[in-house]
């Protein structure tokens, strides 16, 4: 067999992954093509791209007169510019925010009014906004003769106090210097260019490092701008993620590639750009990412036009593609062209700006949308995926203006593009299923320069909002490593259960003498101690949007659950100064410590509440000692909380003696360790045992049990034993067991306890005594005691006995026996212990198996009794023909494997259902996986034909047994159809419908079966009785819906079903609460139903 594995890219933002083998004749065998989308880049240029902004005229602004004074600048880090400008003696901005409703549609973007900075440095000569400490955010740098510094921005809006830089090189003056990150650390470094050399001063955050001069290699000369003809600056016009060399003339332009450390190689030339020497202006050349590629397009200015050069992946500029400027505009000197994402998208637009005789502004979005993102995934198979993005800028700006009453500061600098959509949906039937999220308070740690994720996420599995919809949506809260997680999200809590157990903060320990220690961190320890819990969940809500969304007593606004989580972390290691850092980072452990769920059912005051506790674990983090809690219910109400259209009996009749308990499920463990001789392996189970604890209802603490309130230890109260399993490893052989496992960690045995005092007191009247134990050790039960109670006596069985093969058998299992009662079983493997060929069991009667190397599965196998079965596979290890064979009553019966050439399996299903003839398999399966992709009428859903005979092939007549077997993209059954006897039936038009018509007869009449229509979660909504059809292939869903009845299906928000409506419009309803579940059959209901048939047939009379 030979497998291959084809990828085809086309320009056109689309590709394909196809595997494919071929037959043993070489004929190939190729599935259908995996195809992939992506986002596409090309530009939306119409009649009349350009938008008109008019800024001044519509918010009052004086600032943009002279022509030169508005900068877009993101001042505040929102990964989105604002606009910055002075105006009579004051810096004034206007920050970006949501034009309009908030809605995941929505990316509009406008401008606060302008707003006077309440705060700007005292240093403001020689100064500029750059991000000179690598955190983001942009900051207010001060380069004087005698004084260097910067001013940091705070989230507040606030300037830091003036931080001085510790060395300013006298050549940062210099007006050749340039800055670029040369040392490929992400911070601007000082570079001074001299023809065959480079000097580089790095950028140390809190200043520049001494010169470094680099020689550059012979042949290499970087040019110098000192011609006023030429365009010089750094760009990563190849893509490489490094600034380059860029040099561009009226002929052409040059890159010196960037080869690190401030060394630069042999020139290279991206053809494409050329102008005439006599008009060609260095000042009108701009770089920017115009299609949203990732390199840097080549844009330039004419007097009607611009001229857009596409950079193709660093190998040259496209033709170029042109832009005309708004009528009657010509550009020139007076004019201002800024590019910015202005969008947030990914993306730059072109701002043009003319300033007489009134000022003018209009932009241009080349794309809308940034390129490359995979949007689509189609499996040809019926099933295809399409993926939505949104820029986090966005998101910010919906974060903005949903709480522009809470005082709030972006903490995501820089925009990323996060999938927001996902939408699976079925070609076939038109199932669609989707799933929203949205983001919000991101965060990036400017001191690690590590994006930490977003504190909170909200998603929905489906996309249809309001009243009817059974929408669920999820809230979810995480830790992003920063100290205030834990009480920022307070206020967007759900917190209308004035009972819940409060939250309890992080616990921080120590590790000492096997136990932690609580310990307080210093300010600097908190900074990693929290860093840790980055990504872990904090709270869950989980919520049904199936009412009104904005009356907050609506149902909608109760959630169904809330589960919150807690979290230890234990300091391993504590910091420790090192000559390459300030300080190196302590070694921390994070544990999830705590977990309490709450099941509302959307009943505040009567929930059910379970918790996880680990009260101990070792060093390595494995849990010790840990209980599962289910609290008591509380207190009785006065008057019901519940729906008052449930039975009068079934509020009263829920509670129990038994729910005013607190029970305890208490687990000890013990784990191997293997940490010495250059040997680790972490984490080998050795032995748990489970205990079971009562607590009364006032022996709970208000606060409700913790980590530190543990009132749970079985050695403190009587517990009820629940079980105890120990594992036994081996270096090879089962009856020598280690007392401390091998790196292979091979399983001797397992010892179980299955009785205990308590359970064997069911023999009190039958056996006691020693002739109990007697009877238990001739069963092969063994005494011990509980671990960790040793009081208690238990009796064991031990199974799984086995033995290994040594390194040279690559430590396989040779010898098995389920317990020590039954004989061993001995496993033959063939001789690259890769399968297993034969077993004999304790009496010598033995399996034995060959198999398919491609696929390492068993072609045949000869059982106990001497019968084999076989089985045929293609060369994607799909299932073809089978068979069996043996002796029946001293006769050689069954199906042989049939010799080369005498059994040929049809090549389509059309033949297969053809087949007339004696078969001479026990069955045969013909595969259409690829009949998708078809062209209509043709096309049909993915199929597989089952041809079965009832009798060996000696035994003619045979009858034959035909099946089609339809699936959905989604792989679920479609469609059944089953060859019947003749008879009426249906009749199927040949595009597939299903024809209006009375049942005709047929003499090829089919049975159609496991129809099913699913919602837009993918649940089975309707499910429809068989009929016959006179044709085998699929009947389309509109059509097979006609004039047919079958039972109707709801579901509640977490998908379980909660009412069935039967062919006879009779109603089942099933309802979900905290402590119970009402059921009403189409009895209990019954009264219901006809109250309502009466009533519509007194409004509709005649009906």
């Amino acid at each position: 067999m030979a497998i291959s594995l084809r990828t085809k890219y086309r320009g056109d933002n689309l590709g394909f992954l196809s595997p494919s083998c071929s037959r043993r004749n070489g004929e190939p065998l190729c599935p259908p093509p995996l195809e992939f989308g992506y986002q596409t880049s090309q530009p939306t240029i119409t009649s009349s791209p350009w938008q008109p902004i008019s800024w001044q005229q519509s918010n009052g602004l004086n600032g943009f007169q002279d022509g030169r004074n508005y900068q877009l600048v993101d001042l505040y880090g929102e990964g989105i510019p604002g606009i910055l400008y002075q105006d009579q003696g004051a810096w004034w901005y206007r920050a970006p925010q949501r034009d309009g409703e908030v809605t995941p549609e929505n990316d509009t973007v406008t401008y606060s009014a302008a707003t006077r900075l309440p705060q700007i440095p005292s240093l403001r000569d020689g100064a500029r906004l750059m991000d000179m400490t690598g955190s983001g955010r942009l900051d207010w740098v001060v380069t004087q003769a005698n004084i260097a510094g910067y001013y940091g921005i705070r989230a507040d809006k606030t300037w830091t106090h003036f931080t001085p830089l510790s060395a300013l090189p006298s050549e940062f003056f210099h007006p050749a210097a340039q800055q670029a990150d040369l040392m490929g650390h992400g911070l601007f470094d000082l570079v001074l260019i001299e023809g065959n050399s480079v000097r580089v001063y790095a950028n140390q955050r809190d200043g520049f490092s001494k010169s470094q001069g680099i020689t550059l290699p012979e042949g290499v000369s970087l040019p110098t701008p000192t011609d006023s003809l030429t365009w010089l600056a750094f760009s990563d016009v190849l893509g490489s993620g490094q600034p380059h060399w860029v040099q561009i003339r009226h002929d052409g332009v040059t890159c010196w590639p960037n080869l690190g450390q401030g060394r630069f190689g042999q020139p290279i030339t991206l053809p494409g750009f050329e102008q005439p020497r006599a008009t060609f202006q260095p000042n009108y050349v701009f770089l920017a990412d115009l299609d949203g590629s990732g390199l840097p397009d080549l844009v330039y200015a004419q007097s009607d036009r611009l001229l857009i050069y596409c950079n193709q992946s660093g190998n040259h500029f496209a033709e170029p593609k042109i832009l005309l400027l708004p009528p009657d505009i010509r550009y020139d000197d007076s004019c201002q062209i800024t590019l910015a994402d202005i969008q947030g998208q990914g993306v730059t637009s072109v701002i043009l700006s003319l300033f007489h005789p009134t000022p003018r502004h209009w932009r241009c979005d080349w794309v809308q949308k940034k390129s490359n993102l995979l949007t689509d995934v189609n499996n040809n198979r019926g099933m295809r995926y399409q993926l939505q993005y949104r820029s986090s800028a966005q998101c910010w700006l919906d974060e903005k203006a949903t709480v522009k009453a809470q005082p709030h500061a972006s903490d995501l600098p820089f925009p990323l593009h996060l999938l927001t959509k996902i939408c699976t949906e079925d070609e076939i039937t038109g199932n669609r299923l989707t799933q929203v999220a949205s983001y919000s308070q991101g965060v990036y740690d400017n001191r690690e320069r590590e994006f930490r994720g977003f504190g909170r996420v909200d998603t929905w599995d489906t996309e249809t909002l309001g009243n009817g919809a059974n929408t669920k949506q999820s809230r979810t809260w995480y830790h992003t490593g920063q100290t205030q997680d834990e009480t920022r999200h307070q206020h967007e809590f759900w917190a209308k259960d004035s009972h819940a157990f409060p939250r309890k903060a992080t616990l921080f320990t120590t590790f000492n003498r096997d136990q932690d220690q609580p310990t307080t961190p210093t300010e600097e320890e908190a900074y990693w101690l929290y860093r840790a819990l980055n990504g872990s969940m904090l709270r869950t809500e989980v919520y049904g949007l199936d009412g009104d969304l904005s009356d907050k007593n609506s149902k909608a606004s109760i959630p169904y659950t809330v589960s919150e989580s807690r979290y230890q972390v234990r300091r391993i290691q504590a910091s420790m100064p090192s000559p390459e850092r300030k300080n190196l980072s302590i070694v921390v452990l994070p544990l999830l410590i705590e977990q309490r769920d709450y099941y509302y059912e959307r009943i505040i005051s009567d929930p059910q509440c379970q918790q996880q506790i680990l009260f101990q674990s070792d060093e390595w983090g494995y849990p010790l000692h840990s209980a599962t809690l289910h609290y008591p219910r509380r207190p009785r109400a006065t008057e019901s909380p519940y729906p008052t259209d449930l039975p009068l009996t079934s509020w009263s009749s829920s509670y129990d003696q038994q729910q005013e308990v607190l029970r305890s499920t208490v687990t000890r463990q013990r784990w191997h360790h293997l940490t010495t001789q250059g040997v680790w392996r972490l984490g080998l189970p050795d032995l748990q045992q489970t205990d079971i604890l009562h607590y009364a209802q006032d022996q709970i603490p208000e606060q409700g049990l913790s980590r530190e309130v543990q009132p749970l230890n079985p050695e403190h109260k009587t517990s009820t034993f629940a079980g105890q399993q120990q594992i036994f490893y081996t270096a090879n052989q089962s009856d020598r067991p280690l007392e401390k496992p091998t790196v292979q960690a091979l399983v001797a045995f397992t010892e179980t306890a299955v009785l205990n005092e308590r359970t064997l007191t069911a023999f009190a009247d039958k056996l006691t005594g020693e002739a109990l134990e007697r009877q238990l050790v001739a069963a092969g039960y063994l005494p011990a005691s509980a671990q960790f109670s040793p009081s208690e006596k238990i009796w064991l069985i031990r199974q799984g006995q086995t033995d290994y093969a040594n390194s040279t058998g690559f430590y396989r299992p040779l010898r098995q026996c389920s317990t020590s009662l039954m004989g061993k079983s001995t496993l033959t493997w063939d001789k690259y212990y890769c399968v297993i060929k034969k077993i004999t069991d304790s009496v010598g009667q033995m399996t034995e198996a060959d198999y398919d190397y491609r696929f390492l599965t068993p072609f045949q196998i000869k059982d106990l009794n001497d019968n084999t079965h076989w089985a045929q596979f293609d060369a994607l290890g799909r299932l073809c023909a089978s068979g069996f064979y043996g002796i029946e009553e001293g006769i050689a019966v069954g199906f042989p494997k049939p010799e080369p050439g005498q059994f040929h399996l049809p090549r389509t299903v059309d033949e297969a259902l053809a087949w007339t003839g004696p078969l001479p398999v026990a069955q045969f399966h013909v595969f259409a996986v690829d009949s998708w992709m078809m062209k209509e009428p043709h096309r049909l859903p993915p199929h597989i034909a089952t041809v079965v005979t009832d009798r060996y092939v000696d035994n003619a007549p045979q009858k034959l047994s035909q099946q089609v077997m339809f699936s959905d993209g989604f792989g679920r059954l479609l469609q059944t159809s089953v060859r019947h006897e003749a008879g009426t039936a249906y009749q199927r038009h040949s595009e597939g419908a299903l024809m209006q018509t009375a049942p005709q007869f047929t003499a090829r009449r089919w049975a159609v079966t496991g129809r099913k229509e699913y919602d837009h979660k993918g649940q089975p909504v309707r499910i429809y009785p068989p009929y016959y059809l006179d044709d085998w292939r699929y009947v389309n869903d509109d059509s097979a819906r006609e004039n047919r009845v079958s039972d109707v299906v709801y579901y509640d928000p977490l998908g379980r079903e909660i009412q069935k409506i039967d062919t006879k419009g009779y109603l089942s309803r099933t309802r979900f609460f905290p402590w119970f579940t009402v059921h009403e059959d189409e009895n209990d209901t019954a009264a219901e139903v006809l109250e309502k048939r009466q009533q519509n047939m007194t409004e509709t009379p005649g009906s």
